[in-house]
């Protein structure tokens, strides 16, 4: 027959008894003992600090994503717990005797997630949800447009005057518009290119001090970055590498001597690639920021002065890659007109011969001397002009009688 028997265990204390049977009929007939055990369990099993994917919690892949578990219950044997762990949305990823170590996969959405577990042992008492965090990135990070990006110097500069550089790292690792990556943490840096899989890498700086190869030529840098999914990138930028200053000149067309203020200046080149001058009278600092640059013009150029004195005449070339070159030259501007008399013979009334000794007294600036038999002579004309000599020789034409003689002199 079946009978349903209450009874008390001897102590509340968790453990297990030995229950012993014994069946009695209505003759007073005894069975022979029969022996039953039964465990008093209240305490729910604990589930100690549980990892996914070995401690980094940044997945690149949902598929067999490892968990590990530590779960006890005091004196019960872990083999006897059973095991469940379920997705944050709901789904069911695993359900079954304990392990330690188990594999699940889990949903393939990128961004921030959960698992749940929970632990369970044979007398039903089920442990406190513990939830393991984690994120599932399994893109690249972005590049292109708005993504990362490596600059050398600065974002317009398509050329260096120096093998040392500045390189201006952007990291971007929205693997969708609205999913944030994992965040890129790593970069590798390289000259000659990259295999992102297989590069060293080092922490991530916005700004890197950067060494060029040596060579006046194109050179390409090479940036590797990777996130802490494990997910690579690589950008790349290049510049023109240009040591070399740009050659030029600097004449002035009124020569080293002006009667005038307005100076008229030329600037030449013979480097292409010098598009950028800066002309002005007096000192310049080629590199100085208050000094402004235009674009080169071969075109001559007027420069005003105040008055009379030596001017210097400063010109400053400029390359894309920045390397700069000075030259400088002087000028004198004299505006007071030249003074001087002639003597034919020293003064004598008569000559008797058609060549006479010119004497010049003169200024001390004058540097050229014209004469002529015409009574309005053009000094403004520079034909007939030859240097200043203080006895010169005139010849005289036509028949005897009363001669006139013309001078005209030219200062420096």
């Amino acid at each position: 027959s079946n009978a349903t028997v209450a009874f008390d265990l001897p102590s509340n204390d968790e453990a297990t008894y030995t229950l012993r049977l014994r069946y009695l009929d209505a003759v007073n007939n005894t069975s022979l003992v029969k022996s039953l055990s039964v465990t008093y369990d209240v305490t729910a099993p604990q589930i100690s600090r549980p990892t996914i994917n070995y401690g980094n919690e940044y997945l690149q892949t949902p598929d067999t994503v490892v968990l590990e578990i530590p779960c006890s219950d005091g004196p019960i044997d872990a083999n006897l717990l059973t095991l469940n762990v379920n997705h944050a949305d709901g789904a069911g990823l695993f359900d079954g005797p304990f392990v330690q170590l188990i594999t699940v996969d889990v949903p393939n959405a990128q961004g921030a997630s959960s698992v749940d577990i929970t632990c369970e042992d044979p007398a039903g008492n089920v442990s406190q949800i513990q939830s393991v965090q984690y994120t599932l990135d399994s893109l690249r990070p972005r590049t292109g447009l708005g993504g990362s990006a490596v600059v050398i110097n600065d974002a317009d500069d398509t050329h260096a005057n120096s093998q040392n550089v500045r390189l201006g790292i952007t990291a971007v690792d929205e693997s969708e518009p609205n999913a944030e990556g994992s965040g890129i943490t790593e970069m590798a840096i390289s000259n000659v290119g990259l295999d992102c899989d297989t590069a060293n890498y080092e922490a991530i700086r916005g700004e890197v001090q950067w060494v060029l190869p040596a060579g006046d030529v194109e050179h390409t840098v090479t940036v590797c970055l990777r996130d802490m999914a494990g997910n690579t990138a690589s950008v790349s930028d290049s510049v023109i590498l240009d040591t070399q200053a740009p050659s030029g000149s600097l004449t002035i067309n009124n020569g080293p001597v002006s009667p005038s203020r307005t100076i008229q200046v030329t600037a030449g080149r013979t480097d292409a690639d010098a598009s950028l001058m800066a002309l002005a009278e007096g000192y310049l600092d080629c590199g100085a920021q208050a000094t402004v640059y235009v674009p080169f013009s071969a075109n001559a150029q007027e420069i005003v002065v105040e008055g009379e004195g030596t001017y210097d005449i400063s010109l400053c070339l400029s390359d894309t890659a920045g390397n700069r070159t000075k030259y400088e030259e002087s000028v004198r501007v004299d505006l007071t007109p030249p003074t001087g008399f002639i003597q034919i013979n020293g003064g004598a009334a008569y000559t008797t011969s058609n060549e006479v000794i010119v004497n010049l007294t003169s200024s001390p600036d004058v540097a050229d001397l014209k004469l002529s038999e015409q009574n309005n002579v053009d000094c403004a004309d520079d034909n007939g002009y030859a240097a200043v000599d203080l006895a010169s020789t005139f010849d005289f034409v036509g028949a005897d009688g009363r001669k006139q003689l013309s001078g005209c002199v030219r200062d420096e």
